[in-house]
């Protein structure tokens, strides 16, 4: 069968995209601009929710297993540990993976990678997108393979998962509101030593500097995330203010021979992860604040389609994309242009600077994720400021999403609305999560005296005491894993028993381990309890796999649910309600 879907840009998002649709046998090309996979290590955070899809897919052990567990974050102020958060561990009766993960991007992506050339697929380096067209029965796309050769290929659709700087996303017309915080950072992955390089998250909350360690695999290894430093006092590498609107791009800088920059697709540095940060500051703008940010509102373009023409000529880059020398006038910031001060008085030895790059942090939601037969997911729809490590954990969640939605079309029949429900499901949680790690973020950065004191002198001395409390610590855990995370409300969440809603992620349970049987990527039914004989021949009938659980909470006895492919439940009721199951099965023709 001929390929019907193509995915544009191969980082995580696409990846695993590409992966569910290898291991359900539904047929795509998955192409990336880059001519080699990424070398530098950007997004560092895997959470919970999203090692529940691997497991899904059957890769969590070889995650885990290259991995370092993150179980604690050590709060510094003027050289001293001034406060421990421990917060690993406490949700062991929320999820199979009650921690969070610290895995460079660049093995990430290698790790995915290797899974999809497993499956017998591989990714069509050094292939652009050049333009594409809709007509009635599908998607023409022009791409610029690595020869040079121009190809025209057909498709159902195409999923653009290439990054903040989205080709898909400038050819479909969308906007990109948001912002562009004044601040720049640097990232950059050492191997060296001191106190702060350790194996845990070391977060410095002094006046003037901002420092976050994370622990790398390796004797030494460490990414550090900090401030460059004043760009009216930096060297000949300092930052004008006319690119301070720009997309995140990696920089060239002067540095140690050994330094590697940054080339994949989808390099946006939105995902790189503060956790703990997240949690402070969600704490202290609690403190000072009680407003809530207005909703993003979404604008749809008029016109439907892509560019008027077929020209394989390149196009003037669209407003906010990356530009080459965007954050350094005539030459890009130097490693030499980072705030040193706390380093020296940290007592940090930089032996090596193995990848350095700077960036400014974007808060940014598209203004639509579907326009016709074209989606946007993962950056290329959504750019968060750092904190939370949320941003690439997100995109992975577009791509299960959609990806079961495709086959519900292609192999199932389903209604084309069914790919609507991607958009009416995903944008909502992207533009809160945006707003809030945009209030955290803006908090951890204000200069102002009462910020100031709150962030050096509460904060460390309030987490750890705050942080002692499982419940909250389970709370916190589920927010941050993105386990909370419900589509109720939507078509395709139905019903209600109890506290357990349609649209709301399964609730796992621990005994039973109700989360083994999703390994089969389809729809199936749960009953938590005994089942009547008119349940065994419904299930016979329609063909749809039943599985049977011990009542526990939150399912109430009785309780019958369906199960979607992506682990949300998509029709809950009792086991005695199959007319209403009926109907549900029979409106997005699952049978």
């Amino acid at each position: 069968m001929d390929p019907r879907i193509l995915i544009c840009g191969a980082g995580p998002t696409g990846l695993v995209l590409a992966i569910w649709l290898a291991k359900r046998k539904i047929p795509f090309r998955i192409i990336d601009k880059a001519a080699k996979p990424g070398t530098a290590s950007r997004a560092l955070v895997l959470h919970a929710r999203t090692l529940e899809f691997y497991r899904m897919l059957e890769i969590d052990k070889a995650v885990t297993n290259a991995s370092l567990h993150l179980d604690e974050a050590k709060l510094w102020v003027h050289q001293h540990v001034a406060g421990t958060v421990r917060f690993g561990g406490v949700a062991t009766d929320t999820s199979a993976f009650p921690y969070v993960l610290v895995f460079p991007q660049d093995e990430h992506e290698a790790l995915l990678e290797k899974e999809l050339n497993d499956l017998g697929r591989k990714v069509e380096r050094g292939t652009e997108l050049l333009a594409y067209r809709e007509h009635p029965g599908g998607i023409d796309v022009r791409l610029r393979k690595a020869s040079g050769s121009i190809e025209n290929a057909d498709f159902s659709w195409l999923a653009g998962c290439d990054g903040a700087s989205s080709r898909v996303r400038e050819l479909a017309g969308a906007d990109f509101p948001g912002g562009t915080y004044e601040h720049m950072f640097y990232v950059a992955d050492i191997t060296g030593s001191g106190p702060m390089i350790n194996g845990d998250l070391n977060v410095a909350l002094d006046d003037a500097d901002f420092l976050a360690v994370f622990p790398l695999k390796g004797e030494g290894r460490a990414r550090l995330i900090g401030t460059v430093k004043d760009q009216k006092n930096a060297g000949p590498g300092k930052a004008p203010d006319q690119h301070k609107n720009a997309l995140p791009a990696a920089q060239k800088p002067t540095a140690p021979p050994s330094v590697l920059v940054s080339t994949a697709s989808e390099t946006s540095i939105s995902s790189s992860p503060i956790p703990v940060l997240g949690l402070a500051a969600a704490v202290s703008t609690s403190i000072t604040t009680a407003s809530q940010a207005a909703t993003l509102t979404a604008e749809t373009a008029s016109t439907v389609g892509a560019i008027p023409s077929w020209s394989p000529e390149p196009r003037p880059a669209p407003a906010g994309s990356q530009t080459p020398q965007e954050t350094a006038g005539d030459q890009p910031l130097q490693w030499e242009d980072v705030s040193h001060d706390i380093l020296r008085r940290l007592n940090l030895d930089i032996r090596n600077v193995n990848w350095f790059s700077t960036y400014r942090v974007h808060h940014r939601v598209a203004s639509f994720f579907r326009k016709g037969r074209v989606f946007l997911l993962g950056d290329a729809a959504h750019v968060h400021s750092p904190f939370g490590g949320q941003g690439m954990n997100t995109g992975i969640g577009d791509a299960i999403n959609l990806a079961w939605k495709f086959e519900a079309v292609l192999r199932r029949g389903a209604p084309d609305s069914i790919l609507d429900s991607y958009e009416q499901e995903r944008i909502g949680f992207a533009r809160r999560l945006v707003d809030t790690t945009d209030r955290a973020f803006t908090f951890i950065n204000r200069k102002s005296a009462l910020a100031t004191g709150i962030r050096t002198r509460i904060i460390p001395l309030l987490l750890p005491l705050i942080f002692r409390r499982p419940v909250f610590r389970r709370q916190l855990f589920r927010i941050l894993s993105q386990t909370r995370i419900t589509y109720r409300g939507t078509p395709l969440g139905t019903g209600v028993v109890g506290a357990v809603h349609g649209g709301d992620r399964l609730p796992w349970l621990r005994h039973a381990d109700n989360f083994a049987p999703l390994k089969n990527l389809d729809w199936q039914l749960h009953c938590y309890g005994d089942a009547r004989m008119e349940l065994l021949s419904w299930c016979e009938r329609y063909k749809i796999p039943l599985h049977f659980f011990v009542p526990a909470e939150p399912f109430k006895p009785g309780t019958l649910c369906l199960v979607r492919p992506d682990g949300h439940i998509g029709w809950i009721g009792h086991s005695t309600d199959l007319l209403a199951l009926g109907r549900y099965v029979t409106r997005w023709r699952i049978a």
